[in-house]
Order: C-alpha cells, then sequence, then structure tokens
C-alpha cells in the first residue's frame, strides 16, 4: 500500500534550492527502517486520543519535509470507516528558562515519529503505517487496537440546514463566543493560558483565536526545513487544555509583513525568496508552506477543539500585495487543506480591518468568512466606530451573501500606532464590548465578534464578563434550524435601535438606547432614558406569543408574559430604556 516517490533528484533540487544540506549522499544512503512501535494508551476508549510511537532509521537532510521522508497511516475502523492520517516528528518537553529568565520549554526527551488518531466509535481498530523516502526507499508495519465505549467527540461544520451558522456533526448548534487570546507574553509564557481559558470558560466563553507567529507559538522558525518542537509542544498544551475546558480554536498560521532575520523564506537566512512578493510566487515557497501545513494537521487536525485552519493574519497588509496572486495562493493552500485533512476541519483566512474581497470569500474552499473593525483616532474609515455597533453590523448583509458562516474576527479601540492598550483602558467597563457583542449576533453574524483586548484588560472582569450574558441568552436557541433573516424592527420613539432575528419559531430582539455608547460614555456626555419605548413586530391576526425579556447585563430571563397579534402586529411594552434590553418573542 506504501507508494514510491521518484529519484533521489526531487531531494536534491529541493535541498539545494532551500540552502539545506543532506546528512549523507543518495549513494550512501541508508536503509529505511521501522521500529518501537507502541500504542498509547494501550486500552483506550471513544473520545481518547490514541497515540502511535515509532522510531525511524533512515536519511534525510530533515525529518519535517515529506519529499525527504515521509510517514502516513490508513486507519481502518468497524463498520468500514476508513482514512489517511499523516505523521509527524517530536520530542518531549518540559518547562524551563530561557536567558532572559522567562518561562520557556526545552526539548528532553527522545526524537521520534508519532501518529494520533481520535477513535469515533468503539471496536477493533488497524493502522497500516507506510514511511517512505526521496530514494523510493519503503517501510510499513501494521499494529492494532480495540477502543472501549465513551464518550464521541463531535466535530463542528457549517450547519447542512443553514449555512449562516454551524453545527456539530452530531445536529446540534454551535454558537461562537469568544476571544483573540493570540499570544503569550515572553515574561508570562504558555502558563498565561491556563487562567486565560479558565476565565473565558466560565463566563460561557467557547472560542479563542490563536496566532502560530514568530514570537510565541511559530513552529517553523530559524533555518529552512528546522521545526522549533518547543513551540509545536506549546500548541500541543493550549489546545489539550483547550479540549479541558470546551474552548474551540482558530489557528492562525502566520503574520509576517516581511522577509528579514530568521524568516526561513528568506534568502538572506537560506530560503528562496527575496521578498514578500516573491513568497507568493515561488515554488519551492509553496512546498515549504505545504510542509508547514501538513504538519498542523498530523500534529493537532484529530482534535474537535480545532474549529478552523486560517491560513494568514490579515494577509492584505503584507506589502506588496498584488490580490490576484496572493489569492491564487489562498485558493491553493485551501484545497490542499481539505485534501490532507481527513476530519474536514474548516478553512479560513483574515483581512486589515474594514476590508473586505467577494473574490475571497466567494471560493468555495473558504468555510468562513471574517471581517476585522478597530476605532482609530486619526484613521477616517474608523472614526464612525465610536459607535460600535455601527461599525461591527455595516459588513454584515454583504458578507451573509457568500452563503456561509460570518465573524467579526477582530474588533476593538486603538491609539494612533495602532496598540489597542491605551484606548481600550479608556473603556474600563467595556461598553464598546458589550454593544458590539450583541449587535452583531443579532446583525445575522454566526456568533459574537473576538476582541482584541486579552492582554489588556487581563484579569479585569470586564472582558470576560461580557461572554457571560449572549451565553445565557444563546444556550436553547437552535441556531442552525431556526433559519434566522436579520431585519430593524419599528420602535415607537427616536434613538431606539431595534435589530432583530426572524426565525421559524421564534424572533429575536435587541433594543439599544443609541446614545449609549462608549465614546459618551466615557466622555461623559450625558445619555437621557427614552421614555415609554414599544416595539412593533409584524405578525398575523390572532397569533399567540410568549415574550421573554432578557436582562443583557446579567443573561437572566426577568420577565415572561404571554400576548397576542393585533392590527398586524405585535406590541411589545418596553418602558424607559437608558441602556438596552434583548427579547425572546416564541409562538405558541
Amino acid at each position: 500500500m506504501c507508494g514510491r516517490l521518484p529519484a533521489a533528484v526531487l531531494t536534491l533540487f529541493v535541498l539545494l534550492a532551500s540552502g539545506c544540506t543532506v546528512s549523507e549522499g543518495a549513494s550512501a544512503a541508508k536503509e529505511l527502517r521501522m521500529n518501537l512501535v507502541r500504542v498509547d494508551p494501550p486500552n483506550p476508549r471513544v473520545g481518547e486520543l490514541v497515540t502511535v510511537h515509532l522510531g525511524l532509521a533512515g536519511s534525510w537532510g530533515t525529518p519535517f519535509w515529506q519529499e525527504e521522508i515521509a510517514l502516513d497511516a490508513e486507519v481502518s475502523g468497524p463498520a468500514g470507516m476508513q482514512w489517511s492520517v499523516p505523521g509527524f516528528y517530536t520530542a518531549d518537553c518540559e518547562m524551563g528558562r530561557n536567558n532572559d529568565g522567562n518561562p520557556s520549554p526545552r526539548v528532553t526527551g527522545t526524537p521520534e515519529w508519532q501518529i494520533r488518531i481520535m477513535p469515533e466509535t468503539e471496536g477493533h481498530y488497524q493502522v497500516a503505517l507506510c514511511a517512505r523516502d526521496a530514494t523510493g526507499q519503503a517501510a510499513e508495519k501494521t499494529v492494532t487496537f480495540t477502543v472501549g465505549s465513551g464518550e464521541r467527540r463531535p466535530f463542528i461544520r457549517v450547519s447542512q440546514s443553514d449555512p449562516h451558522y454551524f453545527e456539530f456533526d452530531d445536529g446540534r448548534p454551535y454558537f461562537p463566543n469568544g476571544e483573540n487570546v493570540t499570544w503569550y507574553s515572553g515574561a508570562g509564557g504558555i502558563a498565561e493560558y491556563d487562567r486565560w481559558f479558565t476565565k473565558l470558560a466560565a463566563n460561557g466563553g467557547n472560542l479563542a483565536r490563536v496566532f502560530l507567529c514568530e514570537w510565541a507559538f511559530g513552529y517553523e522558525w530559524g533555518k529552512p526545513g528546522e521545526y522549533r518542537l518547543d513551540r509545536a509542544w506549546e500548541v500541543d498544551h493550549i489546545v489539550r487544555l483547550a479540549e479541558e475546558k470546551g474552548i474551540y480554536l482558530i489557528l492562525s498560521g502566520e503574520y509576517f509583513l516581511r522577509l528579514e532575520g530568521n524568516n526561513p523564506y528568506w534568502r538572506g537566512n537560506g530560503g528562496p525568496c527575496e521578498s514578500v512578493e516573491d513568497f507568493f510566487r515561488n515554488e519551492q515557497a509553496e512546498r515549504m508552506w505545504r510542509n508547514r501545513l501538513r504538519y498542523a494537521v498530523a500534529r493537532w487536525g484529530y482534535s474537535p477543539n480545532i474549529i478552523a485552519w486560517e491560513l494568514w493574519n490579515e494577509i492584505d497588509n503584507v506589502r506588496p500585495y498584488d490580490r490576484e496572486v496572493v489569492g491564487a495562493w489562498q485558493e491553493g493552500m485551501s484545497r490542499y487543506l481539505h485534501r490532507i485533512d481527513a476530519h474536514r476541519h474548516l478553512v479560513t483566512s483574515s483581512l486589515q480591518s474594514f476590508s473586505v474581497e467577494p473574490e475571497l470569500w466567494r471560493m468555495p474552499e473558504m468555510s468562513l468568512s471574517q471581517f476585522h473593525v478597530y476605532y482609530h483616532p486619526s484613521w477616517t474609515p474608523s472614526q464612525f466606530a465610536t459607535d460600535m455597533v455601527k461599525a461591527v453590523t455595516y459588513p454584515v448583509p454583504l458578507l451573509r451573501r457568500y452563503e456561509k458562516p460570518c465573524l467579526v474576527g477582530e474588533y476593538g479601540l486603538v491609539n494612533e500606532e495602532w496598540y489597542e492598550g491605551e484606548m481600550a483602558r479608556a473603556d474600563p467597563g467595556g461598553v464598546h464590548l458589550h454593544n458590539a457583542i450583541w449587535s452583531a449576533v443579532m446583525a445575522g453574524c454566526a456568533g459574537a465578534p473576538l476582541g482584541f483586548g486579552w492582554q489588556v484588560y487581563k484579569d479585569d472582569a470586564a472582558i470576560w464578563q461580557q461572554h457571560r450574558p449572549i451565553a445565557s441568552f444563546a444556550r436553547d436557541v437552535q441556531w442552525n434550524k431556526e433559519q434566522f433573516v436579520p431585519f430593524q424592527a419599528w420602535s415607537s420613539s427616536d434613538g431606539i435601535r431595534v435589530l432583530a432575528l426572524q426565525g421559524n419559531t421564534q424572533t429575536l430582539l435587541w433594543a439599544q438606547n443609541q446614545a449609549r455608547t462608549w465614546w459618551n460614555v466615557n466622555h461623559a456626555i450625558p445619555i437621557p432614558s427614552i421614555r415609554d419605548v414599544t416595539i412593533y413586530l409584524p405578525a398575523l391576526n390572532g397569533t399567540s406569543y410568549t415574550v421573554e425579556r432578557w436582562d443583557t447585563q446579567t443573561g437572566e430571563m426577568t420577565n415572561s408574559e404571554e400576548t397576542e397579534a393585533r392590527h398586524q402586529f405585535v406590541s411589545i411594552w418596553v418602558g424607559d430604556l437608558a441602556t438596552d434590553v434583548a427579547f425572546k418573542v416564541k409562538r405558541r
């Protein structure tokens, strides 16, 4: 079953192009052998990670490029289940201190190869292992194990009933509600994630966006063909932590804007490219990136807690930016991910603040669309983010047209240098966070927007507690089945904004005093309460409804009453409104 690569010419071409050297020439290549195969745990259960450990002996320049050495497995399970899993090279690490005295992992274990498998049903499994090198040699072994009963961990998909929302593959809705928690500080290290994820989960949060970037989790950084196993071990840690806390991850693959220093793609560091522009055109750079993606799928693709692979954070920030060339690169890499990822994790990318590219989001390879938005004190396009509701909701109608889930992937307040710290501290109560969360959801986003203030607010409750009310409100809503359509409901009073989602069995409403913006609050601009507010929903006369009133600050339902449509409307009396309130209107 093990395929063979063509001649060793491919290896020599790859190594010469990248500047890497071979430990032994092709004529002196060692025999490729597989040994020390072990399954851990020996008696696994459904939903428990199974790791196949093994050793390989042979000749290659780097164990991270599949053109030189590739390990693959064909997994056969009960009821004819079968899928392919790539393997990866790794070594155990433990936490220590770097030269600056900061916490940092160090490699301590003996290097080995692994295959990671997530069994979904109990029964007998067979794993056919195959390693191959560039000379055409192959080594094969087969291992078996039996999986006992346990709780299956479903993967997240785009809903089959309504592509604007997500669902687990067991049919339950998934409502994203989280934060950008993209990197750790040097002084704190990955231990900070234990605190952040604990606070996020305790407040109903279930999503985090993480960057695999140079200064944090970037495992491909250094000379071409050298992967940092300590950084990959850090990603292992946060994936396991996310699984424990019920948090799902968007892993964003890269962030660099120029080629310099230890960037493995820079020619000055032995890479194939002179510039970022070269990176998106160069065949050897594409090959290196495919190997990077393959490593990610091999190491973390087993996990249902990965919701999506994000190719690049704000990819249109690279300079020069050729939309057509970069678009073709993203299309190709997305297709590659879909081809090698047996568990079919979603794929996305992201663009800079206020940027929308129809060509990108039309791609069928892009599973979901994203939008970023910030308030910047002197950047004209962002001035209307003094009212964060306007900023996060205005692109939603456009993005929903692409018939896929859309998320506000980043939002926040920044200063002249685009640093979020100073301006976020100007809103200690988190008014912009509160308004963005409720308005984006009610405008038709697939979930709550992801703020970018986790390092600024730190342990302050202002950021983490914002997730609790919307989590409580959203908990029993069948987001994947209601066929929600966004609209603006009518109000009896000026100065009231009413965003609504009309569904098959219920309508969700958010009514806000428009003057209640972070700008007005933090500049001490008076915000008068609007008196005697009534909301009107179109309805058929005689239809009976249950109207639930929800406190958006606490996430508690404060009142429920029965009413009937008259004069083609359901009338909902709000009363005096100083801030905002939410409703669920359910047909009886």
